[in-house]
């Protein structure tokens, strides 16, 4: 459905889906505390990263349809 949608709806749910990443990393983080202090590891879900590429893939989508030629982070800058 992401690639269906407009450059608007794509920005938003990219941020969201950064968001998300970084609250999934949290729950990871805390995740190993538990188990750290002794939760059975039986009891502790097993939460697979998405892959680097899945992101990319969709700012790439995004730059497309904002009319930019690659990712903000292939784009080189200039030192002042």
């Amino acid at each position: 459905k992401y690639f269906d949608m407009n450059k608007k709806q794509c920005r938003d749910a990219l941020d969201l889906y950064k968001k998300f990443l970084i609250r999934m990393d949290r729950v990871g983080e805390f995740l190993k505390v538990a188990e750290n202090v002794g939760i059975d590891k039986g009891d502790i879900p097993d939460l697979t990263k998405a892959p680097s590429s899945l992101l990319e893939a969709l700012e790439q989508h995004l730059a497309s349809l904002e009319g930019k030629k690659g990712s903000a982070a292939n784009t080189p800058t200039q030192s002042a």
